[in-house]
């Protein structure tokens, strides 16, 4: 009896491992999912053995909760769980390595490292609000009253930061672009792009660069990429770019910019396809205007209201933190024809 048990299950493993490869468009050996249809991962990333991936109760309809994108490399043991309405995106070029923990509602934008054994929840627990009760039943109290949010805060870790091993990020926190955080911390607040954290709790205790946006940025200029904030093609196209002064813009990109207040912004740049694209603009948070650029190179001016608030929208992944809110922000929001990527920037100059 106990063989043909063993059978079942083993050929029930068989089963799955084949419709894990029709869903994904190949085999992850020793990889383990649950609720496949709900996880997206690219075929230029590798997952190793040991790895599970789990999506608990979804509720979405048109997009995963978990995505992987493009050349990610996922080491051994490690767990990413999403729930419900959860997504957990781990963008290009990520390395997440072994026995990592990734729970809950978390971007990882691209460009980042994490070394082992990194914790990384968006959940809590509630031990307050009936403190004679159980912590489990306080949990279930909580559901039931909806006050999930309290207790359930997206972290955003944006691109080119190095966790070091044994890392735990509490929920809610953001970490700046270029950031670096040191083995053993516990991260309890935002850090501000290119800052180094470290301790328990984690404090400042130096900087890769000063980040200071400026009026005028210029791919040409090394010391101007950090102002290229998220969104482009950075990985080792850098010789590239200071030789032909072009970055490409991905779908959804932003730069940061002077604090100072602006009238219009200058972008120069060049479409290298041989259509029309589409790009809408945002400013601040808010949505501003829509602008179709021929092929070839362009010099476009956007105008800019000065009495208008910041406003703290969730345009972009996560919102904008407080380190940000002291600059201005522009956002890209592109339709490409097809996946190339083929927007360029050689510079933006703002205008008081």
């Amino acid at each position: 009896m106990k063989i043909i048990q063993d059978f079942i299950l083993f050929f029930k493993s068989i089963l799955k491992s084949i419709l894990r490869s029709f869903l994904h468009g190949r085999y992850f050996h020793g990889v383990s999912f649950s609720n496949s249809k709900f996880i997206s991962i690219n075929q230029t990333s590798f997952l190793e053995r040991g790895t599970r991936i789990d999506v608990i109760d979804s509720i979405l309809k048109t997009e995963p909760n978990i995505l992987i994108a493009d050349h990610c490399w996922v080491g051994h043991d490690v767990e990413i769980k999403a729930y419900a309405a959860g997504k957990i995106n781990i963008e290009n070029h990520v390395s997440i390595q072994d026995r990592c923990k990734l729970l809950g509602d978390i971007i990882v934008n691209s460009y980042c490292i994490l070394a082992p054994d990194i914790f990384i929840s968006t959940g809590d627990h509630s031990f307050r609000n009936f403190p004679a009760r159980t912590i489990r039943e306080q949990d279930q109290l909580n559901a039931s009253e909806n006050v999930k949010s309290t207790y359930d805060k997206r972290i955003v870790i944006d691109e080119d930061c190095w966790l070091g091993k044994n890392v735990l990020l509490k929920p809610g926190v953001k970490i700046g672009r270029g950031a670096v955080i040191g083995a053993n911390s516990i991260v309890s607040n935002h850090i501000p792009p290119y800052e180094i954290w470290a301790g328990t709790p984690a404090r400042k205790i130096g900087a890769r660069l000063p980040f200071l946006p400026k009026d005028v940025i210029e791919v040409s200029t090394e010391m101007d990429l950090p102002y290229f904030y998220k969104g482009f093609h950075h990985f080792g196209e850098y010789d590239e770019c200071k030789k032909n002064g072009m970055l490409a813009i991905k779908p959804q990109a932003l730069v940061v910019l002077t604090s100072k207040k602006i009238t219009s912004i200058v972008l120069k740049g060049e479409n290298r396809s041989s259509q029309i694209i589409t790009v809408e603009f945002s400013f601040n948070g808010r949505q501003h205007s829509a602008s179709s650029f021929a092929p070839g190179g362009f010099e476009f001016t956007l105008p800019i209201d000065v009495n208008i608030a910041f406003l703290d929208t969730p345009v972009i992944q996560g919102g904008f933190p407080s380190y940000l809110k002291e600059f201005s922000i522009l956002e890209f929001f592109i339709r490409y024809p097809n996946s190339t990527h083929s927007l360029t920037l050689r510079s933006i100059q703002c205008h008081e």
